[in-house]
């Protein structure tokens, strides 16, 4: 467990240091910027809320974010996930920690219509074990504690209601699951 939480903070260090080095390069004259200028950079807050149907289970999802400008997002993003395994008839509840990162591509001078792509790393500690069968005995492949690398892209479409209140929808892929997710924001 130590070591996937030591990979997630690193790659969120990364990210926020990606930003900064990003924020720094900015060229001068007609030439294109290669990464955020000042005027580019407008701090603001993000919240998410979303609905997995997953196979081989669902969870919420929240994220908490800083819009970097109109077009990136980084923060947290903690859900609860309940999956089912037919093979060993086990239930697993869960919880997850996550860094992610938006990319937002506008369509139109309104951006009322836009696609995202949500890419996400962090952990998965199951809470709870449900045997179907050994419920007494509590034996099985997965066990209370139990930890695992939680990495995901989940691309979408996003239609801005107003100002920033948004519903979105789109497929969800992860190292442990694959299915659809949808939610609002504000």
């Amino acid at each position: 467990m130590k070591r996937i939480l030591l990979l997630t903070l690193s790659i969120f260090m990364g990210l926020s240091s990606w930003a900064n080095d990003a924020s720094s390069e900015i060229q001068s004259g007609d030439q294109q910027s290669k990464g955020f200028s000042k005027e580019d950079i407008r701090w603001k807050p993000e919240f998410t809320a979303r609905a997995e149907a997953t196979i081989p289970g669902w969870g919420w999802m929240a994220s908490l974010g800083v819009r970097i400008n109109d077009k990136w997002t980084v923060g947290v993003m903690p859900g609860i996930h309940n999956t089912w395994h037919d093979a060993d008839m086990t239930g697993v509840s869960s919880f997850s920690a996550n860094a992610y990162i938006r990319r937002y591509i506008h369509f139109g001078p309104k951006q009322r219509i836009s696609l995202f792509v949500d890419g996400l790393v962090g952990t998965e500690i199951a809470y709870k074990i449900e045997y179907a069968f050994d419920s007494d005995r509590g034996t099985g492949p997965y066990a209370k504690g139990d930890t695992w690398l939680n990495a995901a892209i989940q691309p979408g479409i996003r239609l801005r209601i107003n100002k920033n209140f948004h519903v979105f929808a789109g497929p969800s892929f992860g190292t442990r699951y694959f299915g659809l997710h949808a939610g609002i924001g504000f």
